[in-house]
């Protein structure tokens, strides 16, 4: 998988990015996460993950289960983490109220 960088801009109610798959069946499974806001954006944000099939022909983003990052949640400044446990796809989550955009980084190692 190639670097990535979305942006999400923030809006009046909660906004989350699409879904961003990752390479679960990578044997050595790796991936590092950041979110840099962009100059005066302000909120909270959280990175959240699902384990759901984003392939499966009947997947909704809104239904899924998402989980919260364990330390990518709730945050208020540029923050970095990571996954050392497969998971199928991440996303951001901006909560409401959040000004402005946030870029959210993300590179999968091998």
């Amino acid at each position: 998988m190639r670097p990535k960088i979305i942006t999400v801009t923030g809006g009046a109610g909660e906004v989350v990015s699409n879904p961003i798959p990752l390479d679960w069946r990578k044997e050595d499974f790796k991936v590092g996460l950041a979110v840099n806001l962009v100059g005066a954006a302000a909120g909270t944000y959280t990175v959240q993950h699902t384990f759901d099939d984003i392939t499966d022909p009947d997947f909704d983003a809104s239904t899924a289960k998402w989980f919260d990052h364990e330390v990518l949640t709730s945050q208020t400044t540029d923050q970095d983490g990571n996954y050392a446990f497969p998971c199928q796809a991440t996303r951001l989550k901006l909560d409401a109220g959040f000004s402005g955009d946030a870029n959210f980084h993300i590179i999968m190692a091998g």
